[in-house]
């Protein structure tokens, strides 16, 4: 059960790490075009 829990903290870690790094990838990229006008 131990090593599972630890799996889940870790796979869960990486879904928010990448839910972030969407959010930021998607933040920059309006960023950019409001520079571009």
């Amino acid at each position: 059960l131990a090593d599972q829990l630890v799996c889940d903290h870790a796979l869960f870690h990486l879904e928010a790490d990448l839910r972030w790094l969407e959010l930021t990838a998607a933040r920059l990229d309006q960023l950019a075009a409001e520079v571009a006008r």
